[in-house]
């Protein structure tokens, strides 16, 4: 369940969108990578600069298996195109929780939950923007308690002993 949430929630972040297209079947609208810099749980991660790598590379291999699937022969449509693209996902998911300490793996699946609870409290708000703009800095002020704060220093690695 807990994989289904934060699956989920990584889907609702990078506004992965199916778009008819006239004839030719489903075609993916959004970019499938994370972006650690604005990501609201990764940006909080204070990730090093080999952890930022690791990402981006798992970014830039899921972005190439997705170029791949638009450009099948036969295209893929709707059902079989989205379950492709989930499971691009949730590789990637796992890619990037494989990159992280088991520190930030705990913050970063807590991360996951509260955005997938915001996402659904939004569907519920509708177009309520009062409601909204209250979920968003609800949703704000539970990633820094339980995450951290957006720009965070990576952690200092202890000093090597003689």
């Amino acid at each position: 369940m807990r994989q289904l949430l934060v699956c989920v929630a990584i889907l609702s972040l990078c506004g992965t969108a199916f778009a008819a297209a006239k004839g030719a079947g489903s075609r993916i609208a959004a970019p499938l990578a994370v972006d650690v810099k604005t990501d609201p749980v990764l940006s909080r991660l204070a990730l090093t600069e080999d952890e930022v790598k690791a990402i981006d590379k798992l970014n830039q291999d899921a972005e190439a298996k997705k170029a791949e699937l638009i450009k099948a022969d036969p295209p893929l449509k709707g059902k079989e195109l989205a379950d492709k693209v989930k499971a691009i996902r949730a590789e990637l998911l796992k890619g990037i929780r494989a990159a992280l300490t088991a520190d930030q793996q705990t913050k970063f699946d807590a991360g996951q939950t509260l955005v997938a609870d915001y996402n659904a409290k939004c569907k519920d708000a509708g177009e309520d923007k009062d409601k909204l703009a209250a979920l968003k800095a609800e949703l704000e002020k539970a990633l820094d308690e339980k995450v951290g704060k957006v720009g965070a220093a990576p952690a200092a690695k202890a000093p090597a002993t003689p």
